[in-house]
């Protein structure tokens, strides 16, 4: 039976692990590690999914009192090291909506869930798209763009396309040295869990900073002998100390 199918305007977020091929070039025929790192991928994979789902399915029922943010029209799809979030939009305002409660939902996860030597990447943007559930086709010039996206990010940062009109004075956006916006999630995990927030929440906060130290000198140790990927975490290194240095957080700094 032909289904009548075509594009509409979309969130589209595209999200991939960074270093994928240079890990598993690195195993070379060793079964165990190939294993040991796929149910890293798929652990990641699955848990991501379910956190944004549950997330907005909680803000739905319980905080979105006039209807009007709908958080579970994302959905997403996998495959390999890739996830893709993405839902439709009915106009700028409402693609707004989407967009920055996207972004409230990875700053919670990325600081919360143990990343141990795994990091991400990604393009956020906003196009045409299609979605087949049944057969988990997607089609659209959006699509390309998010992937486009992605791949230029280079390092374990989310690259925000210009479509997005994001306001530049939003917290946990940020411009790189290179010129391109990328999402700032430890500003934003800041501004939710710290600033003016209780001693308890104060405390988690940090917790979750000095686990994110961790998994970065843990990254640096494991994979320095990789070049590609050095120069990587290398970024994220400076990306978490120029935080904390900013923040006069001198305990978390990496030396």
């Amino acid at each position: 039976m032909e289904v009548n199918m075509e594009v509409t305007n979309h969130i589209i977020l595209f999200l991939d692990v960074m270093g994928y091929k240079s890990h598993i070039k690195s195993f070379g025929t060793d079964i165990d590690k190939q294993n040991q790192y796929l149910k890293k991928i798929h652990n990641l994979m699955e848990d991501l999914s379910r956190f944004i789902t549950y997330r907005n399915e909680y803000i739905d029922k319980n905080l979105d009192s006039y209807n009007c943010l709908k958080l579970t029209r994302f959905q997403w799809i996998t495959f390999s090291d890739n996830i893709m979030f993405f839902a439709p939009y009915n106009d700028d305002v409402d693609a707004g909506n989407l967009t920055y409660n996207l972004l409230y939902g990875l700053s919670e996860f990325f600081m919360q869930y143990e990343m141990e030597d795994i990091f991400i990447r990604g393009g956020l943007t906003r196009g045409k798209l299609c979605f087949d559930n049944d057969l988990h086709f997607v089609f659209g010039s959006g699509l390309v763009k998010a992937y486009e996206l992605e791949g230029e990010a280079f390092a374990p940062r989310i690259k925000l396309d210009e479509s997005l009109n994001i306001s530049k004075i939003m917290i946990g956006v940020e411009k790189d040295d290179d010129g391109n916006w990328y999402f700032d999630y430890l500003k934003l995990f800041y501004a939710r869990f710290y600033h003016g927030k209780n001693e308890e929440q104060q405390r988690y906060f940090f917790q979750c900073l000095q686990s994110h130290k961790d998994n970065i000198v843990n990254a640096i140790k494991k994979y320095g002998d990789i070049k590609e990927l050095l120069q990587k975490y290398e970024w994220l290194k400076k990306y978490h100390n120029d935080f904390c240095f900013n923040l006069e957080f001198d305990n978390y700094i990496i030396k």
